[in-house]
């Protein structure tokens, strides 16, 4: 009997798949002859269908419009206004006017991949698209700062993609609109220096990929607001330590991370992260490429940090404000002492022939 169930779920499975890999050039959920002549035009050397997709109580149409590799240097004409998924990579664009894609409400993937885009010609191109799930910018070689006006409203945004872009710096509050985003790729790029608060209030945030950049350092605090991530990828960057205080210690849902390729230093300052390495149930991904610059390429795991004497630097700062509080209170009273030294000594001589005046004769 449970032979026959999986035979039967494979079997249905397999007709699943090949009803939905089979798409159309019009929409079959439409009565012939309503279709609007905007949703059936298709651009010049463009491919346009109509795929299915079956959920599990309905079922929709996704209109794939790929006009990918065809020299186009802006947003072709005649693209169907239902189009749901846009597809332009390796073409020639460089900019894309405030209008190109404004007529296009049902939008829920763009791929934009491998164009020429500058970022000093992007500006609100994006504000008509708020059904907008997935966004890929990959390769695009002239976008050095990335603008938070572009994603202002991608509320529905849930991937975004910016990967070889030469990337140097990000607007603060780059996604604060952005309340859906699950993963964000941004690999490949020259990014020194992470916005402090990029990955706050982002509560479905599950993927961040942040490989192959200049990062010396992360933000304390660095996914506040952002509880379930589930992955980071932090390879090849120049980081030597990871803080306490970063707080992924504090992800419940943490599954895996990927921190190798770093100049670590292995000193009093890594000590917290090797110990947390000992007692983590999160898959570290190829710890045999996490190294100490400063010990000959001795990896993480042979790192001793028990051998180290440090300090803990919560009791030096209090012992340091204790002391320098009693030097300034000692201090204070010496000058006081010094200042009415005069008026003291009279009180003593006056106190003390008054006691003398009263002794028995």
């Amino acid at each position: 009997m449970f032979l026959f169930q999986v035979l039967k779920s494979i079997a249905s499975l397999s007709l699943l798949l090949e009803v939905s890999c089979t798409c159309y050039k019009y929409n079959q959920f439409r009565i012939n002859g309503t279709a609007d002549r905007n949703t059936t035009v298709c651009p010049d050397r463009c491919h346009c269908e109509y795929c299915p997709i079956y959920l599990k109580h309905s079922a929709t149409m996704r209109h794939i419009v790929n006009c990918q590799r065809k020299g186009y240097s802006r947003i072709p004409s005649h693209i169907p206004v239902d189009v749901t998924e846009l597809i332009l990579n390796g073409n020639e664009l460089s900019t894309i006017s405030n209008t190109s894609l404004i007529k296009f409400s049902q939008l829920d993937m763009i791929d934009l991949r491998y164009n020429r885009l500058q970022f000093s010609y992007l500006h609100n191109i994006f504000d008509s698209q708020v059904n907008l799930k997935t966004l890929f910018l990959d390769f695009n070689l002239n976008l050095v700062n990335l603008r938070k006006i572009w994603f202002r409203n991608l509320r529905s945004l849930r991937s975004i993609s910016i990967t070889h872009c030469l990337v140097k710096t990000l607007d603060k509050d780059l996604f604060e609109n952005c309340g859906q985003l699950e993963n964000v790729y941004l690999s490949g790029n020259q990014i020194s220096k992470l916005p402090s608060n990029l990955f706050h209030n982002m509560p479905f945030l599950g993927k961040v990929d942040i490989r192959y950049n200049q990062l010396g350092v992360l933000h304390n605090d660095m996914f506040h607001g952002s509880p379930n991530v589930t992955r980071l990828y932090m390879e090849n960057n120049k980081l030597t330590e990871v803080n306490q205080r970063v707080g992924i210690q504090n992800l419940t849902k943490f599954y895996e991370f990927a921190f190798g390729f770093n100049p670590f230093s292995c000193d009093c300052n890594l000590v917290w992260f090797r110990q947390w390495i000992n007692r983590t149930k999160v898959k570290l991904v190829e710890m045999e490429n996490a190294k100490c610059k400063n010990r000959n390429g001795t990896t993480l795991l042979q790192f001793d940090a028990a051998s180290l004497t440090c300090y803990d630097p919560g009791i030096a700062t209090g012992t340091i404000i204790a002391t320098c509080t009693s030097v300034a209170l000692l201090s204070v009273a010496g000058f006081l002492v010094y200042l009415f030294r005069w008026d003291i000594r009279w009180d003593i001589r006056w106190d003390i022939s008054q006691s003398l005046f009263m002794l028995p004769n």
